[in-house]
């Protein structure tokens, strides 16, 4: 019968357990490194584009504050 810290699920070879924090704690140590969640490019549009901002009144406010500027509001293609 093993009465090591790792049999007794304590330390740091313990299993990792996934009611573990994530933040600062040994997961995070072990856990191999993942790619940042892409954003769908029409969802973006949809969200923050020229035309969900000309939708609202606080929307028409900011492109014409920007526009006040100088700033364009679309990329020279």
């Amino acid at each position: 019968m093993l009465d090591s810290s790792a049999a007794r699920g304590i330390g740091p070879l313990a299993p990792i357990r996934h009611t573990l924090p994530t933040v600062g704690g040994i997961r995070n140590r072990l856990m191999a490194m993942h790619y940042p969640r892409r954003v769908s490019k029409i969802k973006r549009v949809r969200q923050f584009g020229f035309r969900a901002r000309m939708k609202t009144k606080a929307g028409r406010k900011m492109i014409n504050r920007k526009r006040s500027l100088g700033r364009r509001l679309t990329p020279d293609m």
